[in-house]
């Protein structure tokens, strides 16, 4: 995960296993859009094409429930240079309550 997405899961109060459950628990109609974003070290960054997604999300059971709120917003996508690898980098670049922007 980036920095930002990084801080936002730990306001949330997840750890990495409860953004792995909610990547998981994804469905088609969670897709919102796709979008443009820079990943990596100032010195060395790059743009990787994001998909994001909005989810009620049951962090105890680890499944997706539309009734659940706050919603989250989930956005992640491929390392550029693992892109069809079997062992690509799945970078996470938000994972926030809906709303909570930085």
């Amino acid at each position: 995960a980036n920095r930002e997405a990084s801080q936002d899961v730990m306001e949330l109060g997840w750890d990495i296993s409860d953004v792995r459950k909610a990547i998981w628990a994804v469905e088609r109609h969670h897709y919102r859009d796709t979008q443009w974003c820079s990943v990596g070290h100032w010195s060395k960054q790059t743009c990787i094409p994001a998909d994001a997604y909005l989810l009620g999300f049951n962090r105890q059971q680890g499944i997706c429930d539309d009734r659940r709120i706050p919603w989250i917003y989930l956005k992640f996508g491929f390392r550029p240079d693992m892109q069809g690898k079997d062992d690509a980098k799945l970078l996470v670049v938000s994972c926030h309550e809906e709303g909570k922007r930085r």
